[in-house]
């Protein structure tokens, strides 16, 4: 029985180990949704991209803006993606902006390669002065948003919304997700550290980030 037992914990092991290693975590030429917006969700506008490492051009407001996307291997079967839009000019030009962001939010989000757990889902504002102002982990602090494994949408039909953006010369949004194999489980004292970290981020830059549902 000792030696069946080995046996099935081995196998188990084993599984998990295939299961988790993937050449990318988002499949290359597949479409997602990206909604960007300020102050009301009626001004929200959607942006079809398309995942290839190309940038995605239009306009808003007036000002180009370009999206793009990468994905970066950390190991283990462990991915940073990164979802980076880009301009030339202040993407919240008025002194009381309220960012909304979200992808996905219809359905249409990161088609992912396997099972993933969100470990970490945050949103940097650059400034053109290299200032980084960023939000604390979102998937920590609205977990009832995130399904797991991931499903690959920011958040399940809501944006979220940022204050003290505006009028701070904000010249580059980027989206940051932190994946790992699904059935990875990670120490828990790794966990304890990683939330203090964040609070002590979320707590240096000021930012302060809501959730709003989209309607549609």
């Amino acid at each position: 029985m000792r030696i069946l037992l080995r046996a099935v914990f081995a196998l188990l092991i084993t599984t998990g180990l295939t299961n988790g290693a993937h050449a990318v975590a988002v499949t290359p030429g597949t479409q997602y949704t990206y909604y960007i917006g300020a102050n009301a969700v009626a001004n929200v506008m959607s942006v079809a991209a398309t995942f290839d490492g190309l940038p995605t051009a239009f306009l808003r407001n007036g000002l180009d803006l370009a999206l793009n996307e990468s994905q970066t291997d950390l190991g283990s079967g462990n991915w940073l993606i990164t979802l980076a839009l880009t301009s030339r000019g202040d993407i919240f030009p008025g002194a009381a902006d309220v960012s909304l962001l979200g992808m996905g939010i219809a359905g249409d989000g990161l088609d992912l390669t396997s099972a993933f757990r969100l470990d970490d889902a945050r949103i940097q504002f650059i400034t053109d002065e290299g200032q980084t102002l960023q939000t604390g982990n979102l998937a920590a602090f609205f977990p009832e948003y995130f399904g797991s494994p991931w499903n690959g949408d920011f958040g399940l039909g809501i944006l979220f919304s940022t204050g003290n953006v505006g009028d701070r010369g904000i010249t580059e949004i980027r989206m940051l997700f932190s994946v790992s194999p699904f059935l990875a489980v990670p120490e828990p004292t790794a966990l304890a550290l990683v939330w203090v970290g964040l609070l002590a981020l979320w707590k240096h830059n000021g930012a302060r980030t809501g959730a709003v549902r989209l309607k549609r």
